[in-house]
């Protein structure tokens, strides 16, 4: 397998180790397109999918250096009622703390050199009559391949 097998499948792997309570976490099939997975995946799921790549233009030898961003997703049940504020921000910063979790995860317990790049915020998403709570994070990996 190449390095960028290699870094997916610790992505993938270090996810729920970074998060507390990780029997309820559910990998989503289809972590690129949201709106195709069942409600039961997005009550606490999160998924991987590869993002751009660019050549960074090193090379050394037979090798190439490759700047590739990585996406992962985290969703939340929201189970608040609409007039309970409360419960629907304390929903929303839990997204936020497993997101704090997993950038320090990354960072800490990988042999890559995992860097967290920038989230677009909660997204409400609605579901089967029922809300979720949506983020999305990108994270950058430089690394290099080899070429024939």
């Amino acid at each position: 397998m190449s390095k960028i097998s290699d870094i997916y499948d610790k992505i993938v792997e270090r996810i729920p180790l970074a998060l507390s309570s990780p029997s309820d976490l559910t990998r989503l099939p289809h972590s690129s397109f949201l709106e195709n997975n069942a409600a039961l995946f997005l009550r606490r799921g999160f998924g991987v999918h590869f993002g751009a790549g660019v050549n960074t233009e090193e090379v050394i030898g037979c090798q190439i250096s490759i700047e590739r961003t990585f996406l992962v997703s985290l969703t939340k049940e929201d189970v608040s009622i609409d007039i309970d504020p409360l419960t629907t921000a304390t929903n929303q910063k839990l997204l936020m703390e497993d997101l704090k979790l997993i950038i320090d995860d990354l960072y800490q317990n990988t042999e890559f050199n995992i860097l967290y790049n920038n989230d677009g915020g909660i997204i409400p998403v609605f579901e089967e009559k029922k809300k979720f709570f949506f983020i999305e994070a990108a994270f950058n990996v430089t690394y290099f391949e080899t070429i024939p």
